[in-house]
């Protein structure tokens, strides 16, 4: 009896592990809303666009599970509403409850609200090499449950591409790329964001907020956003601060090695964000910079190398406001012109901020612990020579293989996208 128990429970496992391949919509919602534990759902090369409901619903569905485009690469794989500004489908991936779910190697576009939205316990979930365009108000949103004690912590944003097809960005009221609320842990890294402003004005790119905690966003290339990667964001209302604790907006964190192309306000904010870490970021013409404010903020700011835009050059590197707190201001770079960099002209996604030979941020930053910046863009340890150098790379006497950026989801755009929007690799913080 023991010997048949025990075998059964070796067995189960492998029993609940499905390959589960679909190629139509109704196949693709029927999968994901019947899931088991070690489910793998396999997405055939289409465009899958939902009809007859408002989302693909995923209910107290524990993973692991895995949805993964067929092919490997996200554009052969699109699943899609009807429009950013139709609201027949509000949102692409609709987690309640739902942990442990990855999505890899899809597309998602044209929803009123949201690419995927994260709720509740849907803890330990990760995006991964996934394309996210024309989503009204976010890619990513993470609502939590301060009420029941449920947040959707853990969430892991590896090598994805957020943002809008066109140069204005989005059309809805509140334009996001990833938006975080009351949420631990969460990693945003090797990501690009292109285009995450609301008709030309205020939006953020990536921020968590009402008392988040410990998010890292590293490694990402942010290109024509509002405001770039912020802790805090435009604030939160009362009934959604984590735990119901309304002092800090954010506690701790770290922003590091990400490269800023021409945000049109600032690059870096911190908003009632205390002991936040903003390390070894290249900035190149935002029109702000690194904006720390009001009383509760305090944060350590190194290594960061700023060239700022020419129609605000008179801009610090780090700017102090309304009663905020610097740690440490040390090492952070203000650049004149393009001489520390490899290709400093050209529309965004060609600049290249690769330090050049003779870079006077070479080997000129601050010493920085280990665990707080090991690594730079491109995931060369740090130093690399005598010292640390300044920004997000490590000037390298090698050359280099890829593209300016340093990120490639997708060998090719997802069809019907426009080809200047794709990677090849409420309040503004000015106000």
């Amino acid at each position: 009896m023991l010997v048949a128990l025990a075998a059964w429970l070796i067995a189960a496992p492998c029993r609940a592990a499905r390959t589960v391949k679909v190629a139509t919509y109704p196949e693709l919602r029927a999968a994901c809303q019947s899931a088991r534990p070690g489910d793998t759902i396999v997405l055939a090369p289409g465009v899958y666009t939902i009809t007859g409901a408002s989302r693909i619903a995923i209910s107290n569905r524990p993973g692991p599970v895995l949805v993964k485009g067929a092919t490997g690469d996200p554009a052969d794989v699109i699943v899609e509403g009807q429009g950013q500004d139709s609201e027949a489908v509000q949102m692409v991936f609709d987690l309640d409850d739902s942990p442990r779910w990855t999505f890899e190697a899809l597309t998602t576009r044209n929803s009123f609200y949201h690419g995927f939205k994260f709720n509740g316990g849907s803890t330990d979930c990760v995006l991964r090499r996934v394309v996210m365009r024309d989503h009204g108000e976010s890619g990513v949103k993470g609502t939590s449950d301060p009420a029941a004690g449920r947040y959707p912590d853990r969430l892991r944003v590896e090598r994805c591409d957020i943002g809008f097809t066109t140069e204005r960005g989005g059309t809805r009221s509140v334009v996001e790329g990833i938006d975080g609320v009351g949420v631990k842990g969460w990693v945003i890294r090797d990501s690009r964001f292109v285009n995450v402003l609301h008709n030309g004005g205020t939006a953020y790119a990536v921020f968590t907020k009402g008392n988040s905690s410990d998010t890292v966003i590293e490694n990402n290339r942010f290109e024509n956003c509002f405001i770039g990667a912020s802790f805090g964001g435009g604030g939160t209302g009362a009934p959604y601060f984590r735990d119901n604790d309304r002092e800090y907006e954010h506690r701790g964190g770290v922003i590091r090695n990400n490269v800023f192309v021409r945000c049109r306000d600032a690059a870096v904010y911190v908003n009632k964000g205390k002991d936040c870490k903003v390390y070894h970021n290249t900035l190149f013409e935002c029109v702000l910079t690194i904006q720390i404010r009001y009383p509760q903020s305090s944060g350590w700011v190194r290594n960061n190398l700023v060239r700022p835009a020419p129609t605000n050059a008179g801009e610090p590197a780090v700017r102090l406001r309304d009663g905020a707190t610097l740690l440490a201001n040390e090492a952070n770079r203000l650049t004149a012109d393009g001489a520390d960099f490899v290709n400093p002209a050209g529309k965004d996604a060609q600049i290249d901020v690769h330090l050049r030979p003779g870079s006077p941020a070479i080997d000129t930053g601050t010493n920085v612990v280990a665990p707080d910046a090991p690594v730079d863009f491109d995931g060369k340890p740090r130093p690399a020579g005598k010292g640390f150098d300044v920004g997000a790379y490590e000037w390298d006497p090698k050359p280099r293989e890829g593209n300016a950026s340093g990120i490639r989801v997708s060998s090719r755009m997802p069809r019907g996208s426009r080809r200047g929007a794709a990677v090849q690799p409420r309040r503004p913080a000015g106000v």
